[in-house]
């Protein structure tokens, strides 16, 4: 899938579940979709992240201290 324009996405985090991963950039696609990558990997790729239903986006704000540190760690 191509991006036709790639945002930074600072203190953004997308949160499943008990899972909660570090938002790197927003991206609008083809299709004018906005999205959240994540990284994968350590050669610096970024993929969309999990697209499920009760799955979102949520500021550093909205997180808590343990959120916040799981989710970093991962980086």
């Amino acid at each position: 899938m191509a991006y036709k324009q790639l945002i930074p996405a600072g203190d953004w985090y997308y949160k499943f579940g008990d899972v909660v991963w570090n938002v790197a950039a927003f991206a609008v696609n083809d299709d004018d979709e906005v999205i959240g990558l994540v990284g994968a990997g350590n050669r610096g790729t970024l993929i969309g992240v999990p697209r499920s239903p009760g799955g979102a986006y949520l500021h550093r704000n909205q997180l808590t201290a343990e959120e916040i540190e799981l989710a970093d760690k991962k980086r």
